[in-house]
């Protein structure tokens, strides 16, 4: 079990340390805001509510419900951008009074308090601000492959001994043994109280002949609601066709609702079913709409094993269970002892008789037992006292450590700071592109790829080092270097290596690979070298791919190679002004830069000399190559787009290719990573392309590159090595 254990957590591990590393970038960003502008407060009194799914806005505007009507308590809703029309049309809808303010506002500001309903968005919010965790719905005590509860597990942890949240609430006393067996740290922050929702459910069941009349359900049938949890195991994944195809029979005796799982609604079986269902007089209530009145009116209930079925039982309304697996319950917890004192149906077939021998003789007793094990039950005032003692005791103690705390200004933790802006640039665009496109689909798009294309596409890459390796002894040569092909390409790599590690990027590279020259005037030459080399590079770069989007878009030419050609021709007359002023100074163009421009060009023309003796034959050769690199770089992208079968032309490939490079050039990430993938969607998905296969080709990019900048890190490992060993021999 043991074995079993550590494979399930490994499944979502991933998932958890992808937003902490979010979560520090996130952390890192908002302390540079911080400290160029001060501490954002969106609002002092606020009490912030995190929806992260379309399943959480019920529990967070229950919760918030609860808060403002009967705790007087001023609260503010936060979700992703798609959930907020949702959100806000369901306050209206309930006359509540909360505001919404915007994830990435949200993030970036303190609160009295934040209240989550789901895991993992706690890793992106200030850590010193008070939080508490409410569960989105009674715990199920479903079995794990972990054998822990679901939502009290590890999930809910920052570090092995430091759970994300200064409190969290459970519904009843088993939640709090499960949780601390596991992580006893949970000992300390888990408390008991009621559930907003359950309180709801109850005052709605109060009034259940007037919320009939109001969704329009008559009193001939009795109502029987169908639950069905998400995964393989739940009732519409294992019964959904029969249940399709048996409406009729049960409509007969009964009036049918069905409420599914949003996880499980998005697949194409269920919506078939759904679809089925519904043009046979069933009730589909919709993924975002609240069950909440449903079950309140409803007689008796079909049920997998989801927490639903708790709410039912503790109202009192008999349960069927359909297909439900004894062996994925925890012995002893709530919904083991449901499962086992309710009725089960073997088929769809035989589900008519049980559901009204169900009715006609409802167990009692298990519905006492349940409810006795809710201590707070239909206790609101204690949910709302408890959250707000929590607000008041968290944020005294954390005024209490601030005065405490020594005053420190932006220093020494500025340059960490500087430092991981990368990264947290990088974490944060992927955060947004993963949460768009599953990581799994992308996985797959990767394992498919046909690996002779992939290889060829590292051949031409090879061939594209050493073009890059004869040009820039070109350069070098004007300084009288002495390095060979050879020399240049281990730079070349090195230099691509320091790129991928240091912030900075190519800039970076080239500092640290031409500090280690062995004499001055080598480091000077070989820096001054390579930025040419570079400046070239990107020059042609840019021009490559500006023919080929004219290529592509040649209705279009017209209208935009003027003023392409236009800024084209205004670069080169720069970049002559700065190399050689004095050999072309008769041209008036050329007289009127450098006289506007005066000591900055002499300068940089100073440093740039040796250049300006550059012959005709030379410069011809670097502009070739430069060219000759770009298009065979255009081949290799080319490559790897059939190797993912994205199915663009060549053309496309080019033009798209010199935007990607323009756009990961600032050194505003981590080897372009983030930037690269969204740029890459935001162009390519306009060719009908599957956003996984866009996003795997954007990966499978940064792989080749990566790639070769590993092998610098190779040839470095080797050069200090050597260096160390001559060391040791000379000493």
């Amino acid at each position: 079990m043991g074995g079993l254990t550590r494979f399930s957590q490994l499944t979502i591990l991933p998932r958890i340390w992808f937003f902490y590393l979010a979560g520090l970038s996130i952390a890192v960003l908002r302390r540079l805001l911080w400290a160029a502008g001060g501490t954002p407060v969106e609002n002092a009194e606020e009490i912030l509510y995190v929806a992260k799914n379309g399943l959480s806005v019920l529990y967070v505007l229950e919760n918030a419900r609860l808060l403002s009507q009967r705790g007087n308590a001023k609260c503010a809703v936060t979700a992703p951008p798609w959930l907020r029309r949702e959100i806000e049309k369901r306050a209206r809808q309930a006359s509540l009074c909360v505001r919404f303010t915007p994830l990435y506002r949200a993030m970036f500001a303190k609160w009295k308090l934040i209240v989550y309903t789901h895991h993992y968005l706690g890793f992106c919010f200030d850590r010193t601000t008070p939080s508490v965790y409410v569960s989105h719905g009674i715990e199920t005590g479903k079995k794990t492959l972990y054998d822990t509860l679901y939502t009290y597990g590890f999930k809910g942890m920052r570090t092995p001994r430091e759970p994300v949240y200064h409190a969290m609430i459970a519904t009843h006393a088993a939640e709090l043994d499960m949780a601390s067996r596991e992580y006893p740290s949970y000992r300390a922050i888990v408390t008991t109280s009621t559930d907003a929702v359950l309180e709801r459910l109850m005052f709605r069941a109060a009034h259940k002949h007037v919320l009939k009349t109001r969704l329009g359900i008559a009193d001939n049938k009795p109502v029987a609601l169908f639950m069905s949890t998400w995964g393989r195991p739940s009732l519409m994944s294992s019964h959904g066709e029969e249940l399709a195809s048996e409406a009729e029979f049960l409509s007969e005796d009964f009036q049918l609702v069905f409420s599914v799982h949003p996880k499980l609604v998005g697949s194409r079986r269920t919506q078939s079913v759904l679809r089925t269902l519904e043009a046979k007089g069933a009730k589909v209530i919709p993924p975002l709409m609240s069950w909440v009145d449903y079950m309140a009116v409803s007689d008796v209930a079909v049920s997998d094993i989801t927490s639903m079925c708790l709410y039912s039982a503790l109202l009192g309304i008999p349960i069927v269970f359909l297909g439900c697996s004894l062996d994925r319950l925890i012995p002893g917890g709530l919904v083991d002892e449901v499962v086992r004192h309710s009725s089960q149906a073997r088929s769809v077939r035989d589900l008519k008789p049980r559901l009204w021998d169900a009715l006609d003789r409802p167990n009692r007793d298990v519905v006492t037992r349940i409810r006795n094990q809710f201590p707070h039950l239909g206790d609101a005032a204690h949910l709302i006292g408890t959250i707000k003692a929590l607000a008041t005791t968290q944020t005294s103690s954390a005024a209490a450590e601030q005065e405490a705390r020594p005053s420190t200004r932006p220093g020494p933790t500025q340059p960490l700071a500087v430092k991981l802006v990368g990264p947290a640039v990088a974490i944060a665009v992927l955060l947004i592109v993963f949460a768009k496109v599953p990581l799994s689909a992308v996985a797959e798009a990767l394992r498919q790829a046909q690996a002779a294309w992939v290889g060829a596409a590292l051949a031409v890459s090879l061939v594209v080092q050493l073009v890059d390796a004869a040009r820039l002894r070109r350069w070098t040569d004007a300084h009288r270097l002495g390095l060979s092909i050879w020399d240049l390409l281990r730079i070349n790599v090195a230099t691509q290596f320091y790129g991928l590690v240091l912030p900075g990027g190519s800039l970076s590279g080239i500092a640290v690979r031409c500090s280690q020259l062995s004499t001055n005037k080598r480091k000077v030459g070989a820096g001054i070298s390579l930025l040419a080399d570079q400046a070239v590079a990107t020059a042609a770069m840019c021009t490559v791919g500006i023919v080929f989007w004219l290529g592509e878009h040649r209705e279009r030419s017209l209208l935009t190679g003027a003023p392409i050609v236009a800024v084209l021709c205004g670069a080169m007359l720069l970049l002559t002004a700065v190399l050689a002023p004095a050999r072309l100074a008769g041209i008036l163009p050329i007289r009127w830069l450098s006289t506007r421009l005066g000591d900055r060009v002499q300068a940089v023309h100073d440093a740039l000399r040796p250049f300006g003796q550059l012959d005709r034959r030379t410069l011809l050769q670097i502009g070739t190559l430069a060219v000759a690199s770009n298009l065979l770089r255009i081949l290799v992208y080319y490559l790897l787009a059939q190797a993912l079968g994205l199915g663009v032309s060549l053309l496309t490939i080019g033009w798209i290719r010199s935007v990607m490079m323009i756009a990961t050039m600032p050194p505003v990430s981590v080897s372009g990573l983030g930037l690269r993938e969204a740029v890459s969607l935001l162009l390519l998905s306009g060719y009908g392309i599957a956003a996984e296969q866009i996003v795997a080709f954007s990966l499978a990019v940064f792989s080749v590159s990566t790639l070769f900048g590993l092998l610098g890190g190779v040839f470095e490992v080797g050069r200090l090595a050597h260096a160390l060993r001559l060391r040791r021999h000379h000493a």
